[in-house]
């Protein structure tokens, strides 16, 4: 006999199946209304839909880490580089700076 009301199954002889005494375990979690729920981590109850979900949520961070750090490269270069460039191109000290300064000040606009 199976309760829908809390999500926990029963065998016939009444004693709590795994999911139950798992739940037990795990500390309470309130509700808005001020009652008290017990939650089991989706990691213990499911664990192939926790690490399909885990693959969902970060499978694109991959492409931002390596795009952050691509760009802080071509920072740092061009902080290295400066006095070098400066030469070259025949700039003062302050436009370089400014070419440097520039997008960190337009980078929180979008």
């Amino acid at each position: 006999m199976a309760d829908s009301s809390l999500g926990h199954d029963e065998s016939e002889s009444g004693t709590p199946t795994e999911a139950e005494v798992t739940a037990d375990a795990v500390e309470p979690a309130h509700t808005s209304a001020g009652q008290t729920r017990t939650e089991v981590p989706l990691a213990q109850t499911d664990p192939c839909a926790y690490w399909h979900q885990v693959r969902r949520l970060y499978g694109s961070s991959g492409a931002a880490i390596v795009g952050n750090i691509l760009e802080w490269y071509d920072w740092t270069l061009y902080g290295y580089m400066e006095d070098i460039l400066m030469q070259v191109f025949g700039i003062s000290h302050t436009t370089a700076w400014t070419v440097f300064a520039i997008p960190f000040v337009v980078r929180p606009l979008g």
